[in-house]
């Protein structure tokens, strides 16, 4: 026990806690400075014929040497440096994570706003595969925002979010669009587009209500009036 309080020991810790505050920040802020710096030595090591190495571990490597060039050297093991390093990248990996999620909800949310017909016809289209194959319908919206995903993921970097993250964002975004499809439903061959879509427009002037015309072409009498003929 006394040498977990010793203050040796404290100070030890108060100096991997700079430490890991320190090579976090260059993480995070020199991050794009670090990895163009990785490539360009992997570019030079390949020129001359030397074998790569693992560009995650020279990117760290390159962030300690970046702390310790602004911090001094630290009265630190290798063995508490590692443990650092371990930290910071799960930290990265959860603010990149969470850095393409988000980006991922920003992008469907207007891809969907500005597409709404198309993705509502092919979205019939793909529940109607699915009655043909057998299987049941889905609601018509979730299908949509689906489809809406593949449209745009390959102009996102989506390597950080595995399928269940991105099923995750696809729900969460389609309960932000409550009535931006309506249900499934037919009129004749051709769907007829959501309920958001057709309240954006205006309503046209209610015209005048046409005179009643009878199975022979005239217009009825009014009750208590007489024809010339019946007089």
């Amino acid at each position: 026990m006394e040498f977990f309080t010793s203050d040796e020991s404290r100070e030890r810790q108060v100096e991997y806690n700079v430490f890991h505050t320190a090579l976090a920040a260059a993480v995070a802020d020199d991050g794009a400075k670090l990895w163009a710096e990785v490539r360009e030595k992997e570019r030079r090591r390949s020129v001359q014929g030397l074998p790569p190495v693992d560009p995650d571990e020279q990117f760290f490597a390159q962030a300690v040497d970046a702390v310790l060039e602004q911090h001094g050297d630290f009265a630190l093991t290798s063995t508490d440096v590692r443990r650092a390093i371990t930290s910071v990248r799960e930290v990265e990996a959860r603010r990149l994570r969470d850095d393409q999620q988000r980006t991922l909800q920003r992008e469907l949310v207007a891809y969907v706003r500005s597409n709404v017909s198309r993705l509502s016809r092919e979205a019939q289209m793909e529940n109607r595969a699915l009655v043909i194959a057998g299987k049941s319908e889905q609601p018509i919206g979730l299908v949509a925002h689906r489809i809406a995903v593949e449209k745009i993921r390959e102009r996102l970097s989506l390597d950080r979010l595995p399928a269940p993250v991105i099923e995750k964002t696809i729900l969460a975004v389609h309960e932000r669009h409550p009535a931006l499809f309506d249900p499934p439903h037919k009129v004749g061959s051709e769907e007829q587009g959501s309920a958001a879509v057709r309240a954006s427009f205006p309503t046209p002037p209610t015209s005048r209500r046409a005179s009643p015309i009878n199975a022979a072409g005239r217009v009825p009498r009014q009750s208590g009036a007489q024809s010339e003929v019946e007089r």
